[in-house]
């Protein structure tokens, strides 16, 4: 069966997977996952930018990107990926 992504909204989840879930450090991106056993063959993916990254328009072309290569290396990457999974990915301002 394939595996479907779905966006993370709520912030309560959000807080969740920064509590509870591991943290994955890396130079443009940090990474938070929760192995989450309620969701059927899915994974969650939340998106966020911080300010430093820019205004409004330069947030939401960054977090546009991450869904679309989330997106790609999912279909790329489908017997790796482990489902029942929440994924948090934040976008680094580049130094």
């Amino acid at each position: 069966m394939a595996q479907t992504l779905f966006t993370i909204k709520k912030r309560s989840t959000f807080v969740m997977i920064r509590n509870q879930g591991e943290f994955i450090k890396g130079k443009n991106m940090n990474i938070q996952i929760l192995h989450n056993q309620d969701l059927e063959n899915s994974i969650g993916v939340g998106y966020t930018a911080s300010k430093k990254i820019g205004n409004a328009v330069k947030r939401n072309r960054a977090k546009r990107i991450m869904r679309e290569l989330a997106r790609k290396r999912s279909e790329e990457h489908t017997s790796e990926l482990q489902s029942h999974s929440d994924l948090v990915c934040r976008l680094l301002l580049e130094k």
